[in-house]
This record gives structure tokens, C-alpha cells and sequence, in this order.
């Protein structure tokens, strides 16, 4: 509905303005060439390995106080011209990164009436 998109428009905005350090993911595939072990098998390894070391820096920054949000509203060519990666690039996350004065309870999207917890 229209209110429920001018809620999500609120929230994503407020998120990219409000975090002091915004971190752009890529993921190339042609690094290490061809032989890499397990991209030869599993031509998504690569990008598996790129998601593994998000989580770990995600959860190094809570590690430290920091809250990091991952925009996911974005079409994967406008971030890469954005930042200027090479075409062959992948752009996998956009992270949002800041200070963090407490962690609510309630997750946003709750908060803001977008979407209710499953049990």
C-alpha cells in the first residue's frame, strides 16, 4: 500500500543518513583465477566466501558497539556505477555502519507496522 511504502521510505533513508560509514561489498570472480579450490566445483563459492566475511565483520562491529544495516533496495548496476566498480564486479552488500545508542527490542520493521515477527 501506499502508507506502508512511505513508512519503508522512512526507514531505509533514515539508516543511510544516519550511519557515519557506508561499506560497498564486491564480490570478483576473476580473482585468483581459475584454480581457486572449490570454484571449480561450486561456481558460487566465491560468493559464499564474500557473505562468510560480511557476517564476520558484522559481527566484529557488534563485538564493538557498532549496528550494521544491510540496504537491500538497491539495483545491483546503479551501486556498482555508484561506487565505480568494474563491470566483472559483483556489488554483493551494501552496508550501513554507525554508532548505536541502544538496540531496541522491537526490530524496525516490527516497530513501524512493515512486518510482524513469526513465531
Amino acid at each position: 500500500s501506499g502508507e506502508r511504502a512511505a513508512t519503508f521510505e522512512r526507514i531505509k533513508i533514515e539508516g543511510i543518513c544516519e550511519s557515519g560509514l557506508g561499506i560497498v561489498v564486491g564480490y570478483d570472480p576473476t580473482r585468483g583465477g581459475p584454480q581457486v579450490l572449490g570454484r571449480h566445483a561450486i561456481p558460487d563459492a566465491g560468493l559464499y566466501s564474500v557473505v562468510c566475511a560480511i557476517q564476520n565483520l558484522w559481527l566484529a562491529a557488534t563485538v564493538e558497539g557498532l549496528g550494521v544495516g544491510w540496504v537491500s533496495f538497491y539495483s545491483e548496476d546503479f551501486l556498482r556505477t555508484l561506487v565505480g566498480m568494474p563491470e566483472h564486479v559483483r556489488p554483493v552488500a551494501w552496508l550501513c555502519v554507525g554508532a548505536v545508542a541502544d538496540l531496541p527490542d522491537i526490530p524496525d520493521l516490527e516497530r513501524f507496522g512493515w512486518r510482524a515477527r513469526s513465531s
